[in-house]
This record gives C-alpha cells, sequence and structure tokens, in this order.
C-alpha cells in the first residue's frame, strides 16, 4: 500500500494484478504443487518444523516446503531443499516457501518469497497458483 492510498484501493489494485495472471502458468504450478509438492512432503520426517496455525477455530502443525520457480513468469521448477538441487536450478530460478498446515485438506497459509527475486507477473502467478490451489484441492 502507497503512503496515503487507502486500503480499499489498495486492494483493489493488488486484485487488479493478480486478475492479470498467466493462466497456462497458474495451471502448471498448481499441477506441481497437487503432485510435485506432495511427494516431497511425503517423503520429507513430518514435525510441525513450520508451527501452527489456526484454521476455523482448529489449531493445526505446518510444515514447509521449498520451491524453485522462474524469476521472470512464476512457473514453478521444482520442490527441494538447496542442498539437493543442482546448480543450474540455483543459479537460474529464485526461491520460495509454503508454509503448509497438517489439516485434511493441506492448505497453504504462507508464501515466502525475497521480493526482488521475481518480476511483478512472476509474484502474481504465484500468488494467484496459491489462492486457487486452496480453492480447489486444499480448502
Amino acid at each position: 500500500m502507497l503512503q496515503g492510498e487507502s486500503p480499499e484501493k489498495a486492494h483493489q489494485k493488488e486484485q487488479k494484478e493478480r486478475d492479470e495472471y498467466d493462466a497456462a502458468i497458474v495451471e502448471h504450478n498448481i499441477n506441481k504443487m497437487g503432485s510435485d509438492m506432495n511427494k516431497v512432503l511425503s517423503s520429507e520426517s513430518i514435525g510441525s518444523n513450520a508451527g501452527m496455525v489456526e484454521i476455523d477455530g482448529v489449531k493445526y502443525s505446518c510444515v514447509a516446503v521449498n520451491g524453485y520457480a522462474d524469476p521472470d513468469i512464476g512457473k514453478i521448477i521444482v520442490f527441494g531443499n538447496p542442498q539437493n538441487m543442482n546448480e543450474h536450478v540455483l543459479r537460474h530460478n529464485a526461491h520460495f516457501s509454503f508454509k503448509i498446515a497438517l489439516s485434511p485438506k493441506g492448505k497453504i497459509v504462507d508464501f515466502t518469497y525475497r521480493a526482488k527475486a521475481f518480476s511483478n507477473q512472476a509474484a502474481t502467478n504465484l500468488l494467484s497458483a496459491v489462492d486457487e490451489y486452496n480453492e480447489k484441492l486444499g480448502t
């Protein structure tokens, strides 16, 4: 939100940016989240390494999963920890992480990344994918 900008105006601006996402990239990301992300989660030891979150009055443990995406368009390339990535992935992609509630549906409750690591379009595509993932698969 810009200084002097009303919260309503800031929300409208954010929504407009989200409306301009790339549907093909968002669909690709949702597919990666539904398959590759879940494979990484099932291979990790689940031990609430990311704290707790309350959803609808119920507290759930959370886990974090790391990922790498194209910094220009936000297309998810791979999920996994940095020590398991090859040099090409680390050098040519940007890191992000999802915090996922260990609820029955596995809702993504937080998405963190360095703002300068992704273009506005990339961030919009990733945020839109998280929103759609939670609506379709994770709520």
